[in-house]
């Protein structure tokens, strides 16, 4: 049986040089009496010395918080975070890549806002940026895509959360692994920048009833290594997101199709997903002057330009739904056949929903 607590979960892929702050903020955490946790760090298939590096800088602590070292050889983030709540012991999860400073209350703060928060199934907060270099000029316009900045300005509820430092509610895991829950997306691979596992995770969480919820109460620091403070490093982060963007947005329009109680099927959400799509660029394009603008940011691909960024994302999007249809549909399948085992899971628990 889940003991009442939180594990915190640290997946790490050569993260040799990364962690060791990253261990620090954890073990300085102000933990109130009779709390009990365990913090987790799993190696997911590294190359580099890291599992001897974290081990050497936990033991130089001398702390009793409870700690386990474990080794994913299987690469991809989503199999060392299934590992570390598979060997975890409580009720409570935090999620910590390996490049985030916790600040010293937020085990504590994590607690608190779920036990006081019984919707809750999701939980993250305010992330600030610490830069190995001087971050380019370009980078406040694309800082979400690092997971650095403020989401909302207010604490609410929200419909994705990035994975960095969330909290999230075992009993929502177990609900989705007890219907069979199955991630379409994957995390990142190794040097393989695209994900999208977060996005699809809020989603499932949310279909479950639960909210996704951004707080202004937790925060914490994101360290930005130099090597990622370059415009190809962006670009490929970013590249591919068609596909995990489609499914999020096709859980969300079946979200609230089944919350209108409206039909379901392919072609009633294709439409719509067509329909975002199309009405940005739309938009961009509603007068003469706008198309040439338009078509002309395609000529050259000038560092930091977010209107071309923007634009070619657009495109980029469209082209995937007109040439991957088939696989869009598939994708489209799996996510009505989770929905429909949301469904009877919630008839046999309560006859009356």
């Amino acid at each position: 049986m889940t003991q009442k607590g939180v594990s915190v979960i640290v997946c790490t892929y050569n993260g040799a040089k990364r962690l060791p702050k990253t261990l620090r903020h954890l073990a300085n955490q102000v933990i109130p009496a009779g709390l009990q946790w365990e913090v987790i760090v799993v190696d997911n298939n590294s190359n580099d010395h890291t599992f001897e590096a974290v081990k050497t800088e936990w033991a130089s602590y001398n702390t009793s918080i409870a700690f386990t070292l474990a080794r994913q050889p299987k690469p991809g983030v989503s199999y060392a975070r299934e590992m570390g709540i598979e060997i975890s012991r409580y009720a409570y999860l935090i999620q910590c890549d390996d490049d985030n400073w916790l600040a010293p209350d937020y085990v504590a703060k994590v607690v608190e806002l779920l036990d006081n928060n019984n919707n809750f199934g999701i939980i993250g907060g305010r992330s600030t940026g610490f830069f190995e270099i001087e971050p380019p000029e370009w980078f406040h316009n694309f800082s979400t895509a690092y997971a650095v900045g403020q989401r909302r300005k207010t604490s609410t509820p929200i419909n994705w959360l990035a994975t960095a430092g969330v909290g999230i509610r075992r009993a929502a895991l177990d609900e989705l692994k007890a219907i069979g829950f199955q991630h379409i997306l994957s995390g990142r691979k190794g040097k393989n920048l695209v994900a999208g596992d977060d996005l699809e995770l809020c989603a499932a969480i949310r279909a479950l009833g639960y909210e996704v919820y951004f707080t202004t109460e937790l925060n914490f620091v994101h360290y930005m290594s130099a090597n990622r403070l370059n415009w190809e490093y962006l670009k490929k982060m970013v590249a591919g997101q068609a596909r995990p963007q489609s499914v999020f947005d096709m859980y969300s329009i079946v979200h609230s199709l089944h919350l209108e109680h409206k039909a379901i099927n392919f072609d009633v959400v294709y439409n719509i997903l067509w329909q975002q799509v199309t009405a940005p660029i739309k938009k961009r394009c509603n007068t003469f002057k706008k198309k040439i603008q338009f078509l002309r940011s395609f000529l050259s691909y000038r560092e930091g330009d977010k209107y071309q960024f923007e634009n070619r994302s657009h495109i980029s999007y469209l082209k995937y739904l007109v040439f991957r249809k088939k696989e869009i549909k598939g994708m489209y399948n799996a996510i009505i056949q989770f929905y429909e085992r949301v469904k009877t899971a919630r008839q046999i628990n309560n006859p009356l929903l």
